[in-house]
């Protein structure tokens, strides 16, 4: 009598892909994490919250936000890259993720291996804007005023090595200034030092800047990135201002630990595509002062490898260092 295979290679693989179709079909059927690597308030939060509550209307499942803050969002991170490869933990992030390597030479995980792009969410650019006093009204007079009294003016950021911070030394880089950094706990203490006067400038989200900034407290002078926003419509860039080729945008998306299966990975990405295509959801980001723009996970990886390489050297080109 001849024995009887166990199992026949090809059958094998048959089985394991019908049980991933599966295992795809049925997802999500249990609540979904995403871990927020800030404290709750800031713009990672926001957005987490914002579309965890949609995600939960799309897919009649919880998203469940999931706040993990520490070094500079490298807990949180590293806490998801190290989370079951299965679709039900995913991350929050900024383009902080993709600064970070070159400020915390330590890291325990690699951000470009250890994690896997979703998809992109939106951008937030700042407002450089200016308590009242300052004798300058424009981008132009700014950097006039900076280039007679150099190191005079100072601006004030959430902190060393935050996007705020590195869209100031972009600044100071293109526009050949010498604004001088203040490094506070959070972006609450810096606004109130801007409008006291303690610090002349500040490289602001535009959800914060925007009410100061209409109620007169303010001078916006111009916005960082490459577009006008509704929210402040006659406030220029600072290329339209003259500072050309100058840019610095935050971008927010989603990844996953590396391995998810790809089809769980294209569901979350028709997902958070579905829901960025909604009129109302779209209306709620840019009231919060987001920018909505979806990119899939390809055309995400690549922007964060530019990012990467673009960040890196401005780091170590301005010595910037964290606490």
């Amino acid at each position: 009598m001849k024995s009887i295979p166990l199992a026949l290679p090809g059958l094998v693989l048959t089985i394991a892909g019908l049980f991933t179709t599966l295992a795809v079909a049925a997802y999500p059927d249990k609540p979904v994490k995403m871990v927020v690597p800030f404290s709750p308030g800031g713009g990672n939060d926001q957005i987490g919250r914002l579309l965890a509550e949609k995600l939960t209307q799309i897919t009649s499942t919880p998203f469940i936000v999931d706040n993990r803050a520490g070094a500079g969002g490298n807990l949180g991170s590293d806490l998801v890259a190290k989370s079951p490869a299965d679709g039900y933990t995913l991350l929050v992030v900024a383009n902080q993720i993709v600064i970070n390597p070159s400020l915390y030479p330590k890291i325990s995980f690699d951000v470009m291996k250890d994690l896997v792009p979703v998809a992109l969410l939106a951008d937030v650019q700042f407002v450089l804007a200016a308590n009242p006093q300052v004798a300058a009204k424009n981008l132009a007079e700014l950097v006039s005023l900076d280039k007679k009294t150099p190191g005079r003016l100072n601006h004030g950021t959430p902190g060393n090595g935050t996007p705020q911070h590195l869209a100031a030394e972009l600044f100071n880089t293109t526009a050949g200034t010498s604004l001088v950094h203040v490094p506070y706990k959070g972006t609450g203490p810096a606004i109130a030092d801007l409008l006291g006067g303690q610090i002349q400038l500040g490289f602001l989200t535009l959800s914060s800047a925007v009410p100061y900034v209409k109620g007169g407290k303010l001078t916006a002078l111009a916005l960082t990135g490459k577009n006008r926003s509704t929210l402040l419509p006659d406030v220029p860039t600072a290329a339209e201002a003259g500072i050309k080729g100058y840019d610095a945008t935050t971008w927010y998306g989603i990844m996953a630990p590396a391995g998810v299966p790809a089809p769980i990975l294209l569901a979350l990405e028709k997902h958070i595509q579905t829901a960025l295509a909604d009129p109302a959801f779209r209306k709620r980001l840019e009231e919060t002062g987001f920018e909505p723009r979806f990119a899939p996970g390809r055309a995400m990886f690549v922007e964060m490898k530019s990012d990467l390489a673009k960040w890196s050297k401005l780091v170590k080109a301005s010595n910037v260092k964290v606490d």
